[in-house]
């Protein structure tokens, strides 16, 4: 039996099937991802499209961060730190249970922006 502390919150999947093909070059939350100067990305968290919602926790260089496809805005999880304590949270309050920063767009350097964009 899974601990409370590692529960997939209601509404939402961490099943690798389910998140494959999302945030990866070529796509647009890869592209959202860049214009906030993420670079690394890995997808750990997605509302399935059960629940008629777009959001979305990911990883990038030690650090979680959130927002929801349909607004294309994305913020930096202050608050808590860990993926169970993120789960946990957002099973309780939804975004709400974080605390979150909101990024600010930036612009990559050439370098910078083709990072991971092998093969396209």
């Amino acid at each position: 039996m899974e601990s409370h502390a590692t529960r997939v919150p209601e509404g939402w999947t961490c099943d690798p099937d389910d998140l494959q093909g999302h945030f990866i070059p070529g796509t647009v939350g890869w592209e959202i991802a860049r214009y906030y100067g993420l670079t690394d990305l890995k997808l750990v968290l997605m509302q399935t499209p059960d629940s008629g919602e777009m959001g979305y926790i990911l990883r990038s260089k030690g650090r979680y961060y959130g927002g929801d496809l349909m607004s294309d805005s994305m913020f930096e999880i202050i608050r808590p730190k860990t993926l169970p304590a993120i789960m946990r949270a957002i099973g309780e309050e939804d975004f709400q249970g974080l605390r979150k920063k909101e990024l600010k767009p930036i612009e990559l350097t050439m370098e910078e922006g083709i990072e991971g964009a092998e093969g396209i």
